[in-house]
């Protein structure tokens, strides 16, 4: 399978928070809770900004990056602290931080 989306993984007490250059939009802050894995919760955000259910989005998070995976880098990240990951999925710019908040913006794809 093609690679479909990159991932960075930066530590922002080195680097600092940066803002993604190719969002077109601004971005739409969303709360991570405990009760949802970080994939889910951005599959439902994709999905709450395109108006349908995450069933009905013309692709899977698993065409740009392995959501198994992404769960366990952000955990892992997360009890550690002070990190930003950033990648893209379909057309959207997706930024998660250490905050317990991740952030969506449509970009120009």
């Amino acid at each position: 399978m093609p690679v479909r989306s990159v991932l960075i993984v930066r530590d922002t007490m080195s680097n600092g928070k940066s803002e993604s250059e190719a969002a077109i939009g601004p971005f739409i802050e969303y709360a991570l809770d405990d009760d949802r894995s970080t994939s889910v919760s951005i599959v439902e955000a994709i999905a709450a900004s395109e108006g349908v259910s995450p069933v009905d989005l013309q692709f899977t998070l698993y065409e740009y990056v392995n959501p198994d995976a992404l769960d366990a880098l952000c955990d892992c990240h997360r009890s550690a602290g002070n990190f930003e990951i950033e990648l893209t999925i379909d057309r959207y710019r997706v930024r998660i931080d250490s905050g317990d908040r991740f952030f969506v913006s449509l970009t120009d794809q």
